[in-house]
């Protein structure tokens, strides 16, 4: 009887210590199984955030370039909206030369009203140019 109990303490320790150790066992894989997870949900995280800020940086030089697409077609527009008042601007030089040499040709104006006549075309002109210069720019 005697034995019989050591025979089943023996038994049930052995099987405890079995258990024990496969416990352990799995308790070591389950850990190394994990470890590895974690490893390559780090590894995954680093490729992500530097997948995304090549990402960003692809996004930041493509709004660059649209801006710089953008500012060409708009400076291309300009050009061609641009009209031409050459031939407009020509015949006011024109008109204001003969007014000069009508003045000049022994009209009856004194010095001071063809002087007043002089700046006020000369005016007329000058800020004519100076509104054309400042729309082509």
């Amino acid at each position: 009887m005697f034995i019989k109990k050591i025979r089943e303490t023996v038994s049930i320790m052995t099987s405890f210590s079995f258990s024990c150790h496969l416990a352990m066992r799995m308790n070591y894989f389950m850990m190394v199984k994990l470890s590895k997870k974690h490893l390559i949900a780090t590894l995954l995280t680093m490729k992500c955030l530097e997948a995304n800020e090549k990402f960003r940086k692809l996004l930041k030089c493509r709004d660059t370039l649209k801006f710089i697409q953008d500012t060409r077609a708009a400076s291309r527009e300009d050009e061609c909206n641009v009209e031409d008042n050459g031939p407009q601007l020509m015949g006011r030089i024109k008109d204001s030369i003969n007014d000069m040499r009508d003045m000049n040709a022994g009209s009856h104006l004194t010095l001071q009203e063809r002087q007043s006549m002089l700046i006020t075309d000369q005016r007329r002109i000058f800020a004519h140019i100076k509104n054309s210069c400042i729309e082509a720019n």
